[in-house]
């Protein structure tokens, strides 16, 4: 959006070291940090999740690709792969004569297409303990520094 006076600002973003521009304090107030999509790009994921774990501050993530180097305490999100392979059928039945407009639409909303990671490490640094329903339920886990692929 554009004044009179040139393009509206943005509020300052969060500097790597965890403090924001004229504070002294970080990140130590703010609430847990939510990511939708898009996310963040992934070189800069490492550097939020430091200062959110620092603070002792859980991480949501709605990408779960970029949350799998860890740090994030909860990702949930789209299957990307799952979602290739439907659009690759129905191009597939396109390939074989279908009319596109016959193609029923295809909704990703089963809990099988989607992904859903939980970072037992975050977790423990932020005191927060997840029931094993949720654990069970979960493609990823991550402990220890390592990713577990269920």
């Amino acid at each position: 959006m554009t004044s009179p006076r040139g393009p509206a600002s943005l509020p300052p973003a969060p500097l790597p070291t965890g403090r924001w521009p004229g504070t002294s304090t970080g990140c130590s107030g703010a609430s847990p940090c939510i990511f939708t999509t898009p996310p963040p790009p992934s070189s800069a994921l490492p550097a939020l999740t430091g200062v959110f774990q620092n603070a002792k501050k859980p991480v949501f993530s709605g990408d779960v690709t970029g949350a799998l180097s860890g740090g994030c305490f909860m990702a949930s999100g789209f299957n990307y792969y799952k979602a290739g392979r439907a659009t690759g059928e129905m191009v597939v039945s396109i390939l074989k004569g279908a009319k596109p407009a016959e193609i029923p639409v295809r909704f990703m909303t089963e809990p099988s297409d989607s992904d859903l990671l939980f970072d037992l490490d975050a977790a423990k640094n932020c005191g927060i303990t997840i029931p094993g329903e949720y654990l069970k339920s979960a493609n990823y886990i991550f402990e220890n520094g390592k990713l577990i692929e269920k």
